[in-house]
């Protein structure tokens, strides 16, 4: 199955249409009006040009990965989860590229590297003035972050928030499975990642169906996005994605952020504080407290407490009441914020 694919992509469409589907979407040509894809269309060596003049010659770093080239680009642990194939180099954003275009041009160094994730702004400190995001208004609040090295597999892995990756130069494609697919993707423990995101044990390239059996089910329900220099794609939160760039020497710049406002905090603080309070507790009580999940907080019988006028703390949720809650919980749970506590329920 491949991504869906759109075209000529409005504010209007990309907020009533696109981002309700909660899908990924390929935005064709998304950023075809950036300076930065202008000159990436045009040489490799343009591309490096104007990035050379605008980055500025400050002294924050970058932490690039370098690897040897028998990894054949795929950044992962390295003989167990403490450990990983490659090594951190820490140095400026110029230096970096200048290492990047080092390994693609030469044959010679049997190394290749990577920059994952940086904040783009302090380097280049014009960039979201000259590369808006047409298709998406209200974005001041984005911060564009840069991702750049040569040919890399990053592997499948989940994002908490939602993602727009806009691709400079060199070729992507991402590897999409619901969420639902967990258990045949053999996630690692949260706490065990390449650089902070949940991920799959799985190998993409080389699946050893041995250790992995049920990854030959996960497979069935992959999406693929294949990504030209110049498109965009929106990769909606808790969406595993696998990511492949080819190329000598490739960029995306991406920004990670909230697509629906009303989302006051990570929900993955409820999933730690559930394996603290719930996991271990025998079977039948765990499911009696998942009769309790489903009817307050996942809502599967309609909106609990329809019945009474006055539903306490399970009102709609506005920023007063998300107050009322946060201040219950952690009275419940012993704590004082700051010694105030504002919610009506702490008190």
């Amino acid at each position: 199955m491949f991504v869906s694919t759109w075209k000529n992509v409005t504010p209007k469409i990309f907020n009533q249409e696109i981002i309700p589907l909660h899908e990924p979407a390929i935005i064709k040509g998304g950023i075809k009006n950036w300076p930065l894809w202008q000159h990436a269309n045009k040489s490799q060596d343009d591309l490096i040009k104007y990035l050379d003049k605008r980055l500025n010659s400050n002294t924050k770093t970058v932490a690039t990965f370098e690897a040897n080239c028998n990894e054949n680009g795929r950044y992962f642990f390295g003989n167990a989860q403490n450990d990983t194939n490659f090594i951190k180099i820490q140095e400026p954003l110029r230096e970096a590229l200048q290492r990047i275009l080092l390994n693609g041009k030469d044959i010679k160094t049997d190394k290749t590297a990577y920059v994952g994730g940086e904040l783009i702004k302090p380097h280049f400190p014009s960039f979201d003035l000259d590369h808006p995001l047409e298709f998406l208004l209200n974005n001041s609040e984005m911060e564009p972050r840069i991702w750049v090295g040569n040919s890399a597999t990053i592997s499948t892995h989940l994002d908490l928030t939602d993602n727009i990756a806009c691709v400079v130069s060199g070729k992507r494609t991402f590897t999409f499975f619901p969420i639902e697919q967990i258990e045949n993707l053999y996630p690692a423990p949260f706490n065990q990642t390449i650089a902070g995101a949940p991920m799959s044990l799985v190998d993409i390239d080389n699946p050893d169906f041995e250790k992995h059996p049920k990854y030959k089910e996960a497979l069935k329900h992959a999406k693929i996005a294949e990504l030209e220099a110049g498109d965009a794609l929106f990769v909606p939160n808790l969406w595993w994605h696998n990511v492949r760039s080819q190329g000598d020497f490739c960029l995306m710049i991406n920004y990670f952020w909230n697509a629906n406002p009303n989302k006051l905090e990570c929900p993955l603080n409820s999933l730690l504080h559930g394996l603290y309070t719930i996991s271990h507790l025998p079977a039948k009580e765990r499911q009696q407290w998942q009769s309790l999940f489903n009817y307050f907080v996942f809502k599967e019988q309609g909106e609990p407490m329809g019945h009474v006028e006055d539903k306490g703390i399970f009102s709609e949720i506005t920023p007063d009441h998300a107050y009322d809650l946060r201040d219950l919980m952690m009275c419940n749970m012993g704590f004082k914020l700051d010694g105030v506590m504002r919610g009506k329920y702490s008190k």
